[in-house]
């Protein structure tokens, strides 16, 4: 149906996403959940998320946190959440490479929705994660003015930290 509206009307789809922090089952992250149902049943909703991202011509494709975090460290692995998170992003990069889907991956920080600490709190801790992790050249950033203000930087901030590494 969005394949014929698009025919019909001409509009493009700018973005396609996934949402991996509403259902109750990401309560404990996606990407990052110790639950290896909940992180195949996050990367399988990516995986179909991509190909109609691809069917439908799309330009990028954005994954937006929401859970990837944790309200307190003393019930977190840190590390291990954030190599998952890695490899999670290594899957998206090789299903895009099947596809021969030609979309920007995106990351939109979302400080403190709602955990307390995000790991993709901001742009420049978005920055470093994926240097850390070799996913620099595969991804961008998504700045949104609200999760800015939430991470207590101005707008600009996130944009100046972006643009000037290449990363917006």
């Amino acid at each position: 149906l969005m394949l014929q509206l698009q025919g019909e009307t001409g509009v493009k789809l700018l973005w396609g996403t996934a949402n991996m922090f509403s259902h109750r089952r990401y309560m404990h992250g996606a990407a990052t959940n110790p639950n290896a149902h909940v992180f195949a049943c996050a990367a399988a909703q990516v995986k179909k998320a991509m190909e109609v991202t691809h069917k439908l011509g799309g330009v990028n494709y954005v994954f937006w946190g929401g859970r990837e975090g944790y309200q307190s460290v003393l019930n977190a692995d840190v590390r291990r959440e954030l190599d998952n998170m890695a490899a999670f992003f290594r899957m998206a990069m090789q299903h895009k490479a099947n596809l021969g889907a030609g979309f920007q991956f995106l990351i939109e920080p979302k400080p403190r929705e709602p955990t307390k600490h995000q790991y993709d709190y901001d742009a420049q801790t978005v920055m470093g994660f994926l240097h850390h992790y070799g996913l620099q050249n595969d991804f961008k950033l998504n700045i949104e003015p609200n999760h800015t203000t939430l991470a207590g930087h101005d707008y600009e901030h996130d944009i100046l930290m972006s643009a000037r590494y290449g990363m917006l």
